[in-house]
């Protein structure tokens, strides 16, 4: 499979799917830091951390709702014993976010598509496959422009020879522009 097109796709599918949402619409950047706990194959007990960066733009159709999405592109560093693994995404993820904008805290879901290569130190398991992700978590506004927020997140990434899945919990900082 063609590495290229897993990490092009995603940020096409983002940049035709912005004009589709009508209404005010503003610019963002996120990072955000996370810890994981996974199984590929017949390992389990895979623990790392990692950290991911997004563009995102929110879509404000409701004064309650917000809708935004986003490209990502992920890298997190996964062990157990012997077997390393450090899977690099590049995601299309879509968000609601409930309550209104003035609220001090906004639960929101998620959730995502895109691809991944998975390194690895053990002979021929470096793969590429299709990832997806759901997610929780909730935002803690500090400005109109700055926000933290909190999520818990479960991965999968479907490569040829095995299934990569993760559960993570992440914390970061959203900057809007």
């Amino acid at each position: 499979m063609n590495k290229k097109i897993l990490f092009v796709l995603p940020a096409i599918l983002l940049a035709t799917a912005a004009p589709a949402f009508a209404g005010r619409y503003d610019n963002y950047v996120s990072l955000r830091l996370g810890y994981v706990n996974g199984r590929a194959g017949d390992v389990s007990g895979l623990n790392g951390i990692g950290a991911t960066f997004a563009f995102g733009q929110n879509y404000r159709s409701q004064s309650w709702l917000v809708f935004r999405s986003e490209m990502e592109l992920g890298y997190f560093a996964q062990k157990h014993d012997d077997v390393k693994l450090q899977p690099m995404s590049a995601l299309i993820n879509f968000y609601a976010d409930f309550g209104a904008r003035t609220w001090p805290l906004r639960p929101y879901v998620g959730a995502g598509f895109g691809g991944a290569y998975i390194g690895s130190n053990v002979s021929d398991n470096s793969s590429a496959g299709i990832a997806w992700n759901a997610q929780l978590g909730v935002t803690l506004g500090l400005s109109d422009d700055v926000s933290i927020d909190g999520a818990v997140r479960y991965d999968a990434v479907s490569a040829l020879d095995y299934t990569l899945t993760n559960f993570s919990v992440r914390a970061g900082a959203r900057w809007n522009f």
